[in-house]
């Protein structure tokens, strides 16, 4: 697997050198005037990393300038904005271009993750912020019990036991598998969990009356029935104390009235 992987990294960097190169010599060529042959080796560029990508929507922007072609450099430099806000132009890019770049306000590309519990474990749902249209597709990576699985699927059901762990992270890349923005990496994941007892967290299943949630319709007529019987009997209740102490009284009066019999 570490194997793989060095290999996999040899490759992108070796590429990643070889298309900066001919991003250099395009630029070269733009600035003795030769506008379409710099324009055929920016388009023959297939971006292997995020650094040669922004290395090449800077060059696309020199170009549109060079042409004063003002979409495709809106375009190119809005695209620069969206990944790399904070990016600034070397000496050799017409000053035009940076007062553009930074009276920009695109938003930033990202990438984010929220997660939910189900009955069975958790839901992973992918959330992609992207003004520009630079994103192609997104990968997540999910591993429990030291298995990983990756999908490109945006929503994800994650089996989990109660009080289950596991961990998660995600890329979303661009053209040609060029990754674009994380969450998370492999070598420092997200946590993800699953309360010990979801049971009284969990959302009632579709077409069961959810009774313990406040405002309930049917909570409410239950209420209303049950302080209606409990206000009867505390009436009957103080009815019959009335009439008990008004008995009583009468009665003890009838006594009063009547005549002592002396012997």
């Amino acid at each position: 697997m570490r194997a793989s992987a060095m290999v996999g990294a040899l490759m992108v960097c070796t590429s990643s050198v070889a298309f900066a190169d001919a991003i250099d010599d395009a630029m070269a060529e733009l600035e003795i005037g030769e506008v379409e042959r710099a324009r055929g080796m920016l388009e023959a560029v297939t971006p292997p990393d995020r650094a040669t990508l922004i290395r090449l929507l800077e060059a696309r922007a020199r170009l549109a300038h060079a042409t004063r072609d003002d979409a495709a450099m809106t375009s190119a430099l809005r695209a620069l904005d969206a990944l790399e806000p904070e990016h600034a132009f070397g000496p050799s890019v017409p000053p035009e271009l940076g007062e553009r770049l930074r009276a920009m306000d695109t938003p930033r590309l990202s990438l984010s993750v929220t997660s939910a519990e189900l009955g069975t474990g958790l839901s992973l749902v992918v959330r992609v912020d992207d003004a520009v249209g630079l994103s192609r597709d997104t990968r997540l990576f999910v591993r429990v019990d030291g298995e990983t699985v990756e999908t490109r699927e945006r929503s994800f059901a994650v089996p989990l036991a109660a009080g289950g762990r596991g961990e998660a992270w995600a890329e979303l890349r661009g053209e040609g598998g060029v990754v674009l923005a994380t969450w998370g990496r492999e070598s420092t994941p997200h946590a993800i969990a699953r309360s010990a007892d979801p049971s009284g967290e969990l959302s009632p299943e579709p077409g069961v009356p959810p009774e313990h949630e406040v405002g309930d319709p049917l909570v409410k007529r239950r209420r209303i029935i049950l302080g209606a019987a409990v206000a009867g009997i505390v009436l009957l209740a103080v009815g019959a104390a009335v009439g008990v102490v008004v008995y009583g009284k009468n009665n003890r009066d009838a006594r009063l009235g009547q005549p002592f019999l002396v012997e």
